[in-house]
């Protein structure tokens, strides 16, 4: 029980660190489309768009983190269940044997 509690907030740690990086993505963003919307150079236009583009790969790395989290998560969730339904079932049937 104390791994599992361990893992529990290991991964809970895991999860608001994506998040805020997720979130400092999606911010910095706003800010470099905002900037893109009041900018007439040519040449800063392609920067803030270059900017951008990274930006936006970063932020897909972080959102797949996110989703490899959630599955890690998940099946830790039904490996506990199945842990809890079967164990004490298996004790059951094995000394029936």
């Amino acid at each position: 029980m104390k791994q599992e509690a361990e893992e529990r907030r290991i991964l809970e740690q895991q999860k608001k660190q994506v998040e805020k990086e997720e979130s400092k993505y999606k911010n910095e963003m706003l800010s470099l489309q905002s900037q893109l919307e009041n900018t007439v150079e040519d040449s800063k236009i392609q920067d803030l768009q270059r900017r951008l583009e990274e930006l936006q790969q970063q932020l897909n790395a972080v959102q797949d983190k996110k989703k490899i989290l959630l599955v890690d998560k998940t099946v830790r969730l039904v490996t506990y269940m199945l842990l809890v339904i079967y164990g004490p079932l298996e004790k059951i049937f094995s000394k029936s044997v």
